[in-house]
């Protein structure tokens, strides 16, 4: 049976439904006088309709706001009362740039001997270059140690003239306050620093220390140890050895343009203290016995700074920060970390224990499983105009590849910022606790990973977390655009969506089902607030089985007749074709709708099935039927605001419509 047949079998059993109301027309070329985002009510006059207070580009004919993605450049989002804003990486190096204006400053892009930083582009490892020897372009100044490994006098003093052969000979030599430098040369000796002292180098592709010590603080060897370093600072070398790159444990320390290349378990160790790491690359940190290969992972109280540097192809999880550390990481890269030996992990970023984190104008790009992991209660995470995309599924199982994933009660702000083309959701937030504040933000192309071709949400809020979505979009998602769902009546999930676009969700990858805009479903609560549920399949909001949702000057708008199922359990028991309805109210639920519009739903306009709440200053339009009510309890509708229209029924008061059932909650 097709789509159509469906479809007008659907409406014959509704067509003796009664308690019909006479149509108002509005709009364009329909002699309304009404103010602009006002329609006329039954009585004749105007009530607000949809979105209010909107900027002019998201003006239509009609007189109402009807927002699109669409009516925005390239790298912006609507937001309704201004216009089009950008989002992501603002000052983003054109190379980085792609069709869709979103800054992708992926390692990928940069040929050999470079790095990428999203405000520059591909940034030479070598810096300013290694200029001639033996010491290139480091200038001379008072208390400097020079040291030359090729320097055969054997009376090294130091000097430029006398050099000393070894890192530790400059060590006995060098003042508080002071510097050393290496000329070119493979260093096999580890270094400690436990004073204000300066180490650098002519140029990381010349100049590598690679020796290793122990200490009382890891099992794991050590190739640059700072001890309470007050003011030491590491510049312009490359550290690779059979051990940790860097343990910095208190004190004061900075990196600067330095390449910890294939250290072995942990590329940076800060403990405590602070640490700043600037223009730098951590790079292919190696596990040991199969594990870790962390590139940076602060912990036990630190501050660290990452700044114009990247983390690539370290393995198991490129930043990782417990412990109550401290991390701020600006205009810098995160990219392609490698899954372990049991095709596990590969996360961009896993922050617990109450760490606090800041991540701006930075880039999460071509990880695995997760790109930012969130996790226990104290962990605060802040993200602005950063870009979070193209996280891959695990190899182990072909699942995940989310984006963001917020569990245990941390906090997330996202805000001017860009969620793109991840796997399996954008965006999950699960646990009393877990808070997630995304404003001014899009969250879009999120599709399945090969074990899952059902997935592809945009975001999924349940197991009582709490959403607030202000001034973002979403668009291009797949199977639902928001799910708010809990099956635990003590542990409500929440969604809170204001001034926000959801747009064009499409159905799912295996069976072309659903698509629907927002479902609410079980312990579930949504307030949707002059925001637009736009170009969906099968319903623009869905709420079902005991869920609660109050929508407020909203638009929903083009739902196309689609694909549904009915449920045991996970195990699909029937499927319908031709569903398209605007708002769904079933199984339980109670919807309050005020001042809001429903236009060009595929079947009907509004449906409640056994299902209560209250409709004031509601219109219908350019559906085929304007209003189902079928079973007990129903909806408070009479009411002279409302105006019901259909192309072939307005009200219909006893139907029969197979109705859409919220699919199965997803997975944490």
């Amino acid at each position: 049976m097709t789509r159509s047949t469906v479809l007008v079998l659907a409406l014959m059993t509704v067509a003796c439904g009664g308690g019909e109301s006479e149509p108002v027309t509005a709009g364009a070329g329909g002699g309304t006088s009404c103010p602009a985002g006002q329609l006329p009510a039954a009585d004749g006059s105007c009530l607000p309709a949809g979105i209010q207070g909107c900027a002019d580009v998201f003006m239509e004919e009609d007189g109402l706001c009807h927002p699109s993605i669409d009516k925005c450049a390239p790298g912006t989002i609507p937001k309704f009362a201004e216009g089009c804003v950008p989002v992501g990486i603002a000052s983003c190096a054109e190379l980085f740039m792609e069709a869709d204006g979103v800054c992708y400053p992926s390692p990928d892009k940069c040929p050999a001997g470079t790095f990428p930083v999203p405000s520059e582009g591909c940034v030479p490892i070598d810096g300013d270059g290694c200029g001639t020897d033996p010491w290139g372009n480091i200038a001379d100044a008072p208390n400097t140690v020079w040291v030359d490994p090729t320097y055969a006098g054997g009376d090294g003093d130091g000097s430029q003239q006398k050099p000393v052969t070894t890192i530790a000979d400059a060590l006995m030599l060098a003042t508080s306050g002071g510097r050393i430098a290496l000329a070119a040369g493979d260093y096999p000796e580890p270094v400690t620093l436990d004073m204000p002292i300066e180490i650098i180098g002519r140029c990381p592709s010349m100049v590598s220390i690679s020796g290793t010590r122990t200490t009382q603080h890891i099992a794991t060897p050590v190739t640059v140890f700072a001890s309470l370093a007050m003011g030491a600072r590491v510049s312009n070398l490359r550290i690779s050895g059979a051990g940790i790159g860097v343990l910095a444990v208190g004190g004061d320390v900075e990196l600067s343009g330095v390449h910890i290349h294939e250290a072995t378990h942990l590329g940076i160790l800060p403990a405590a203290g602070m640490l700043r790491v600037e223009r730098s690359l951590v790079e292919g940190t190696l596990p040991l016995n199969g594990l870790s290969g962390h590139g940076v992972e602060p912990q036990s109280g630190g501050e660290v700074t990452l700044h114009q540097s990247a983390l690539v192809a370290n393995h198991e999880i490129g930043l990782l920060a417990a412990y109550s550390a401290s991390v701020t990481v600006s205009d810098s890269v995160i990219a392609k970390t490698i899954p372990n030996m049991s095709g596990m992990f590969g996360r961009g970023v896993d922050v617990a224990a109450g760490v606090t984190l800041s991540i701006e104008a930075s880039a999460l790009v071509d990880n695995h499983e997760l790109a930012l992991g969130i996790g226990q209660t104290g962990t605060t995470v802040t993200v602005t105009e950063s870009v979070i995309a193209r996280t891959a599924p695990r190899p182990s199982d072909q699942s995940g590849g989310r984006g963001i994933q917020v569990q245990g009660g941390g906090t997330l702000t996202l805000s001017g910022s860009v969620v793109s083309e991840n796997h399996d959701s954008a965006v999950t937030l699960a646990h009393p606790g877990s808070i997630v504040t995304i404003e001014e933000s899009l969250v879009t192309k999120t599709t399945a990973p090969p074990s899952d071709l059902t997935a592809g949400r945009g975001i999924v809020v349940q197991d009582g977390a709490s959403l607030v979505l202000d001034n973002s979009t979403l668009a291009d998602n797949r199977r639902t655009g928001i799910v708010i769902a809990s099956g635990d009546p003590q542990r409500t999930a929440f969604a809170t969506v204001t001034a926000s676009l959801i747009e064009r969700t499409l159905p799912d990858e295996q069976e072309g089902a659903y698509g629907a805009g927002i479902v609410c479903t079980g312990s579930g609560g949504l307030l949707l607030s002059g925001s637009a549920v736009r170009a969906s399949q099968t319903s623009g909001v869905l709420t079902a089985n005991g869920a609660t949702s109050d929508i407020i000057s909203a638009l929903v708008d083009d739902v196309a007749p689609g694909r549904v199922h009915t449920y045991e359990g996970d195990t699909i028991v029937a499927t319908f074709e031709g569903i398209g309805d605007g708002i769904v109210t079933a199984f339980g639920a109670r919807a309050n709708v005020n001042d809001t519009l429903v236009s060009g739903a595929g079947r009907a306009g509004l449906l409640f099935e056994t299902s209560e709440g209250a409709l004031r200053s509601v219109h219908t339009r350019e559906s085929s039927i304007g209003l189902v009510i079928q079973g007990e309890p129903g909806p408070d509708w009479q009411h002279d605001s409302n105006v019901f229209d259909g192309f072939d029924q307005r009200v219909v008061t006893d139907g029969e419509l197979p109705v859409p059932q919220a699919p199965p909650l997803p997975t944490e």
